[in-house]
């Protein structure tokens, strides 16, 4: 005899989806794309770190949402994947705002309004469902903080933060770091958007606007757009575009910190934009063959697909990855192997062997600088070598300080007088590692190879090694 069960999931499932992989940035983005696709044009995140009652608020000015509308919102997974979405749809699998939240806090609170209409609230209390093992939100008509001040819009507040397992309220430095952090991440995610849309989000203020990054710098009138194209696929079409960006060296410092992003060699490759949300950031895709290299930086490929691709793309719902169908594999390695040619070309190579040290008035760039005053020597680490200087590329400017810092202020001066250590000896098996690394740094500048020989045969510690150096150019087969 067959018997009908309850097969009604248990309230676990939200420890399942508070584990589901968000990181505080993906969660919010993932918020936001409810905000974006409501049409808002502002969008307000703010993080009241009260040690009483610490809450993460996101406001928007979007069309908002009327009681029943509201109460789905609370119910997870309440459309179908296979919907077909609207062409500007950002979502895809109704469990974002629930996944994102229930990963931060342990209690939601969705409140909306229409215009000409009050608002409407519902409390999802995750902590509560989780305790008594049943599965409700709690729904209010009533006003709720003034809200009815706005027009239209959605307010999101994230209570019984739980961010990290950190207790975050004990610094508020840490609070100001995160959220330094997710503005980077979102000037990234939403920045075609925000610069086509005319989309403000600010954080924790009207004065703190995210700044749209735009990995192709089209705003420089250098960068080469060099080529368009479209492709039918599966009744829809993907558009892809290439850029050659303009050679670094040849910009000036604020430009290439802007061109750069985080890092040239890791920003180099295609860009997949959902509905002109980034999901794919820069790489090959693990294309056959094609890897990274120093001369592909500056290649960079920006394709748009629709969010009807999601199940051939195979968009996570995190919508921070996809897989690109293996159908398409062969256009896009010819695309890529193009592109990497491209980038080449603003290389200049040339084959002379020009390789000696660096000596008569030829400027030498040492590690160290030393002074004297109050009738002592003084030793500080000289930020112009080119060595640690390049740190800063790798570093945020208070950990490049920091370090040096730290460096600076622990050199155990009477354990070297003492034990009269042999430095160069002890750190001569690293030099390769650094003649390497320094290589790299100076080709993706845009330097040829014997500006480069010149160049490190100035630099203080890799000069002092000219046998490795030598080594290093010969098996490249540059010497």
């Amino acid at each position: 005899m067959n018997e009908i069960i309850n097969v009604t999931p248990g309230t676990n499932l939200l420890g399942v989806l508070g584990g589901s992989g968000y990181t505080f940035n993906t969660a919010i983005a993932d918020i936001l794309d409810n905000s974006i696709y409501a049409g808002a044009s502002e969008i307000d995140i703010h993080w009241d770190y009260d040690a009483l009652n610490p809450k993460l608020t996101i406001i928007d000015n979007g069309q908002g949402m009327n009681a029943k509308e509201v109460k789905e919102a609370a119910i997870i997974a309440n459309k179908s994947i296979d919907q077909t979405r609207e062409h500007n749809d950002l979502g895809r699998f109704s469990t974002g705002l629930k996944s994102a939240s229930v990963s931060f806090c342990g209690r939601l609170i969705i409140i909306s309004k229409k215009v000409k209409s009050e608002a409407h609230n519902v409390v999802f209390d995750f902590d509560e469902v989780k305790r008594s093992n049943k599965w409700y939100a709690v729904y209010d008509h009533h006003d709720y903080l003034d809200f009815n001040e706005h027009d239209s819009g959605t307010m999101i507040i994230w209570e019984n933060l739980k961010i990290l397992d950190v207790d975050v309220f004990k610094d508020n430095r840490f609070v100001f770091e995160k959220l330094e952090d997710l503005s980077k991440d979102l000037s990234h995610i939403f920045g075609r958007i925000i610069r086509e849309s005319k989309l403000t989000i600010t954080v924790n203020g009207k004065n703190n606007i995210i700044k749209a990054w735009d990995p192709f710098y089209t705003t420089n009138e250098k960068t080469q757009h060099i080529f368009e194209d479209k492709k039918a696929y599966k009744g829809e079409e993907i558009e892809v575009n290439g850029f050659i960006l303009p050679v670094y060296s040849n910009l000036a410092e604020e430009q290439q910190e802007v061109m750069k992003g985080k890092g040239l060699r890791e920003q180099q490759g295609f860009y997949i934009f959902r509905n002109k949300r980034l999901i794919q950031e820069g790489g090959w895709l693990g294309l056959e063959g094609i890897k990274l290299d120093s001369k592909s930086d500056y290649a960079r490929i920006m394709v748009d697909i629709s969010s009807n691709l999601d199940k051939y793309f195979k968009v996570n719902y995190l919508k921070n990855s996809i897989e690109l169908p293996a159908e398409l594999h062969a256009d896009f390695i010819k695309i890529a192997k193009f592109m990497k040619k491209e980038s080449t070309k603003n290389f200049n190579y040339k084959k002379k062997p020009i390789f000696k040290k660096s000596k008569g008035n030829e400027v030498n760039v040492p590690v160290w600088e030393t002074t004297f005053y109050d009738g002592c020597m003084h030793s500080r680490l000289n930020r112009d070598n080119p060595v640690i200087k390049n740190l800063a590329c790798k570093l945020t400017k208070k950990e490049y300080n920091q370090l040096l810092t730290i460096i600076e202020e622990a050199i155990p001066i009477s354990v070297i007088q003492s034990n009269s250590v042999n430095v160069k000896d002890n750190t001569k098996k690293n030099i390769p590692e650094l003649i390497d690394d320094h290589y790299k740094i100076l080709f993706e500048r845009g330097l040829n190879i014997d500006q480069i020989k010149m160049e490190l045969a100035k630099i203080e510690p890799i000069n002092n090694h000219m046998d490795l150096i030598y080594e290093y150019f010969t098996k490249k087969g540059d010497l």
